[in-house]
This record gives C-alpha cells, structure tokens and sequence, in this order.
C-alpha cells in the first residue's frame, strides 16, 4: 500500500473514535457504516469524516465516498483535509440506443459542467478518470497536455485510415470487404496496440504522479478493503472496486479494464428490478458482446446453431468475468502494491489467451448475424423505390457530414484541449471556431494562428454543404408531401398523419445511421480485435459527447 500524507491522515481520522475523541455525531442521527464511510439517510456535514448525502447528476467520486447521480439516487460526500474530486464516464450507449435518454451531461451551468465539457473528448479513454481529477484541480501541467495531444493525433490519423478504408468497401462483396481489412490489419494492428500501451502509460503517469506532478489514485481515498470480515459489505462496496479498478489497477489489458466495466455494470444491476425485462411494454434485453461495454439486442428469428454459439460465448465470457472479478476481489486486501501487481500480471498472462479465444468465437457469431434483422433496426417506409433511393442517400449524406464535424472537433481539441472549440450557426453560415484560452506560450499561439488559418478553408466547405444539405432536405420534403397526397384514401390515414408516421420513420434510421460506425465495430465480419475497439470506443465518443455545446 502506498504511504502518503493524505493516506496517513485519513487513517487518522478514521481511528479518532477509537483513540476517545469526542464524537461530532449527535445520538438522533443515523449511524455511520464504517466499511463504506456512507451513513444511510441525510445529515449534517461533521467538520471531520462523517458524509451526508446530496442530490446530484453524473459520476463523481468525492474522497472515499461514492456518488452515482442520477434520477432517484443520492451522491455521498465527506471531508478531508485534502479533497480529491474523481469523475467517472457514463456507461456506454448499445446499439440503436435513443441518445437523448443516455446523455450523461446536462446545460444547466454549474462548476462541473466546464469540466464534462473538457473531459468529453475522453469519454472511452483508459486514463479518464485520473484525468478528470487533475482537469477539476487545473494541476495537469503544458507538458501533460501536449503528451495528451500528441497521443490523441497520432489515434486521429490511424483512426481516419481505418475509415477511409471501411468508406471505400461500404458496397463491395463480404468475401472482399473480409480479404481487405485482413490486410489492412497486418499493418495496422501494431499501430493499434502502440496507442494503447501510450495510454496506458499516459495513465500510468497521471496515478503514480512524480517529484513534480500530482497523482491521483483512487486506493488513497479509501479507508476500507474487499473481504474484510470485521466489516459490513454489499454489491454496491464491490461495484465501487470493479469500476475504480478499471482505471486505477495497474497491469491490466485494455479489453480486461473494458471487461472490468461490465463487471461493474453486472454488480449494479444487481439493485435493479429484474422483472423490468419481462414486462409488456419492454422490447428485450441486451446481449453483451465484443469489444466489450458494446451491447444490442439480438435478432428474434435466428438458426438453432447460431443461438447454441451465443449461448456458448455467454458461458466462456462469464467465466472471464467472474474470474477476473475474484482476482480483483481476492487481493484488494493486499498490503502492499507490489504484491497486488505481481499477481495481476499472472493472471493476465493467463486470461490472455482465454479473451482471444472468446474473440474467434465472436467472429464466428458475426458471420451466423450476416442477413439477420435487428430488432433496432427500423422499418422501410412505403415509398416509391425513387423516393425511398433519395431519401436513403439523403440520410448517408447527413450521418457523413455529421461525422466530418466531429472528425475535426476532435482533431482540433486534441491540439488544444483547454481552448474552446466550438460549432457556431449564425447568420454569416455554420463554422467551426477556436475561442483561445488565456496566456499560452509563443510556440502554442503559432499553432493555433496555423490551424485557425486552416480552419477558414474547412469552414467554407462545411458551410456549403450544409446548405446544400438544406435545400435537399426542403425538396425531399415536398416530394413526400405528394407522395401523401397521392396515396391517401379518405377512409384511411390523412396527409398530415402519413407525414407524421414518414418523419417518425425518418428520425430512427438517421439515429440508426448515426450508430454505423458502432455497427460496423461490434456485428459486421472482418476487423481484427485491434480494430475493432479502436472503432467502437471512437463511435462512444461521437455518440455520447454532444458537439453543439
């Protein structure tokens, strides 16, 4: 175990009721649980250690007490000499999910949300949540954020290759879109498996800290440990670990910290309702798959050998899950962080071959998927074949363009993660535009001049398209219009609610198209494992960050 001053205070701390001093907790308030340093219903804040509850939104750690915030839940918050603050992602959208009932940010202006808005780049990242806590306490150093920068570029260009790639394939045969990404994987899963290993040294640096550089490691904040048979514990003390461990334990893989994330999930809903699934009005549960956090729905109609595969891979995958999760569990209690790391590293060594085992199998499950309908999926409208072509196209054009935003909101705040990068539509057009942050040095001032002159190019390009994407968007709806008109009986539908049930229809396949690159990630045959979390952690990005703030 780690000694520092903090840690050394908050055992302090802890063991005053024990050493005789006077308590700050009056007989008439609800006892404190010592194991989770959580009392069990609201009460003053004790100027020492005993937490109260408060309403809140998101995911925040404060000291060693935990906050999930959501509708209906309580946040926990104690005091310490030295406060830490750390901020964990929302759980990952599934596929065809609707994206305004999973936002994990909100517009109502508070002192978090300038931080969301500056981690929202790093939603999928390994090191999000040791970021996060420097990004509230501004100690993250020039040197941080260019080490940052450099990483996040280096994944941009990899990335973009990749979906150049998948662009140029989008209609070619299965048999030739597969022979492809093979050999593009040859060249590129290196490159892949070289940006994980910088975040995770990334990571890595902003936990242990240095001589100058602060560290943020989540074990320091706690007083308690897993298994501990003098203390009280439940599925939620346990969740806790599994969803820290994700991005505080050292010597974990890059799939076994996303594994740990459902593991996490797993503990949680384990306070949930399981009878929701079953009810009348729900559509069905998720199945979780590969890469790992990626979740849909499976088709209804489906051959028996394909489902016997699916129940395969839900036995092997649990199996992973459940040793992995008593790994964790079993040496939380270890004294020592060396003695925690070397049997992680173990481990690790033999769940290696167990994950690419599970990974083969999941290849074999997206080849059984290919023709199959989704559940998500939505239905064809009754157009005319021309008109419903049009309408199609008119969709791609727009998930394209939306994506080529992103593409270069994420490029720009990779170079500059603390100015303000933002979509502007006025009445001079729609653009992109650097709103600088104050002080930098000379070097930092020139690159951004250099990228705002680059900007004004990709601006009047951007600008146009939208217009053009408008005045296609006004005559397709014209032509709807008619096509109501025409097709409307007196005894049936009127104009108005076919134009009602078109743009209904509509409004889910631009979501569905909005989830092309998740799709293409977690169910389409082809992409090595490298790739494919790559691509799936880049869609989470695109899809739960909101661009337009």
């Amino acid at each position: 175990m780690k000694t520092s001053t903090r840690g050394l205070l908050s055992l302090l701390l802890c063991a005053a009721p024990l050493l005789g001093a006077a308590s700050t907790s009056s007989p008439a308030e609800a006892p404190t649980v010592s194991y989770t340093n959580e009392s069990q219903k609201s009460g003053p804040i004790t100027p020492l250690y005993t937490p109260t509850y408060i309403p809140s939104s998101g995911n925040i750690y404060h000291n060693s007490t935990f906050g999930n915030y959501g509708p209906g839940s309580l946040s926990a918050q104690s005091y310490y000499y030295n406060r830490q603050t750390i901020y964990f992602p929302p759980e990952p959208v599934a596929l065809g999910q609707p994206l305004n009932s999973s936002s994990a940010y909100t517009r109502t202006p508070s002192s978090r949300s300038t931080v969301l808005t500056l981690m929202a780049p790093y939603l999928a990242e390994v090191f999000y949540a040791p970021l996060s806590s420097q990004m509230h306490d501004e100690e993250i150093s020039n040197k941080q954020l260019q080490r940052i920068s450099d990483y996040r570029l280096q994944r941009q260009q990899v990335l973009s290759q990749l979906r150049s790639k998948l662009d140029s394939l989008r209609n070619a045969e299965p048999a030739v879109r597969k022979a492809e990404l093979a050999a593009l994987a040859s060249t590129m899963d290196q490159q892949i498996l070289a940006l994980e290993a910088k975040a995770e040294e990334l990571r890595r640096g902003m936990v242990d800290g240095g001589l100058f550089a602060p560290s943020v490691d989540w074990d320091d904040t706690r007083s308690w440990r897993l298994g501990d048979d003098a203390k009280y514990e439940n599925y939620q003390d346990e969740y806790l670990v599994m969803r820290a461990s994700a991005y505080f334990q050292v010597g974990l893989s890059t799939s076994q910290r996303l594994l740990l994330r459902e593991v996490a999930t797993d503990l949680r809903q384990r306070g949930v309702d399981p009878t929701n699934e079953i009810s009348l009005d729900s559509e069905g549960p998720y199945f979780s798959f590969s890469p790992f956090t990626s979740r849909f729905r499976l088709p209804k109609e489906m051959p028996a050998a394909l489902r016997e595969k699916i129940q395969q891979y839900r036995e092997k995958k649990y199996a992973i899950k459940q040793d992995l999760r008593q790994t964790i569990y079993k040496n939380d209690r270890a004294w020592l962080n060396s003695t925690r790391t070397k049997a992680i590293a173990e481990f690790n060594k033999r769940q290696e071959s167990e994950i690419a085992a599970l990974d083969a199998l999941a290849e074999e499950i997206r080849e059984g998927l290919i023709g199959c309908r989704f559940p998500d999926e939505p239905q064809q409208t009754a157009l005319t074949k021309g008109l419903g072509e049009r309408l199609t196209k008119y969709m791609q054009d727009k998930t394209d363009f939306q994506r080529s935003i992103m593409m270069k909101l994420t490029e720009l705040k990779s170079q500059f993660p603390y100015d303000r990068i933002e979509v502007d539509r006025s009445d001079i057009g729609l653009r992109l535009i650097i709103e600088p942050r104050r002080g930098g040095n000379s070097a930092l001032n020139e690159r951004r001049d250099a990228a705002k002159r680059e900007l004004q190019s990709f601006n009047q390009t951007l600008d146009s398209n939208f217009k053009q994407l408008d005045e296609l968007r006004e005559q397709l709806r014209k032509d709807v219009e008619r096509f109501a008109a025409q097709t409307t009986g007196a005894r049936e539908r009127t104009m108005d609610q076919l134009i009602t049930e078109c743009s209904r229809s509509f409004q889910q396949q631009e979501r569905w198209n909005r989830y092309s690159e998740y799709r293409a990630a977690v169910v389409e045959p082809g992409l090595s494992p490298a790739q494919r979390r790559l691509l799936y952690t880049s869609s989470l990005e695109t899809l739960m960050a909101d661009f337009i703030r």
